[in-house]
């Protein structure tokens, strides 16, 4: 897999030390569900994202996915948020190692971005890339990280460089008083998920709340399937 990977970046972003993908390709081939992870931007880091992330990563991005990463080994369960314990660095590695973490922008940017800058930053490399990333993974989610993202994977505005052509809607569900939306991907059958980005900056939703929301999202996919 890792191979693989890095024949892509070289073939499409020559030149490029950076790295993402799935973070423990043996971890990667257990896993089920397979669920891939979409961000923005890495946040200065311009090495290889899932060495990073193998470690354990850190900070509040990645302790709040190696949360959402559990809910899918206790979809069925009534797991709740307090029995996951990710201020411990072996807690974070065992539900990271077996995720696929990319970002839409294949180059560093900062600790925050502008969307309208964002947009305009994402070039025809970095959508061919994230479009063949899926493709070697077949993932069975993938969830967007931040709603700049599903615009981006199934064009909800009209971007012109959508990275999933074949899509179907499938439902919505809401977090306080935003929408949020689910789609089927046509050509591998995958869930994609719109959702928050995970570094949670805003008071009206608790790290709790945004854990329980997506698992409601999950539990519905699930009967969908």
């Amino acid at each position: 897999m890792r191979n693989k990977e890095n024949e892509l970046f070289n073939k499409i972003l020559k030149g490029s030390k950076y790295r993402d993908g799935v973070v423990n390709p043996k971890r990667w081939e257990q896993a089920s569900p397979k669920v891939m992870f979409v961000l923005k931007e890495t946040n200065e880091l311009d090495g290889d994202l899932r060495d990073f992330l193998n470690a354990g990563g850190k900070g509040t991005t990645w302790n709040n996915i190696a949360r959402w990463s559990a809910l899918f080994e206790n979809i069925n369960d009534d797991i709740s948020y307090k029995e996951i314990d990710n201020s411990i660095k072996e807690n974070r590695k065992k539900y990271l190692s077996k995720i696929c973490a990319v970002n839409l922008k294949k180059s560093a940017g900062g600790a925050s971005t502008n969307d309208k800058i964002f947009k305009e930053q994402i070039t025809d490399a970095d959508i061919e890339l994230l479009r063949e990333q899926i493709k070697l993974y077949k993932p069975n989610y993938i969830i967007c990280c931040g709603k700049i993202i599903s615009k981006f994977l199934v064009n909800t505005d009209n971007i012109a460089k959508r990275v999933i052509e074949n899509r179907k809607w499938i439902s919505h569900f809401k977090i306080k008083n935003r929408i949020y939306s689910v789609w089927r991907d046509k050509n591998n059958n995958a869930f994609i998920i719109e959702f928050r980005h995970p570094n949670n900056r805003s008071n009206l939703y608790s790290n709790e709340a945004l854990f329980k929301s997506l698992l409601s999202a999950i539990k519905e996919c699930e009967i969908k399937q």
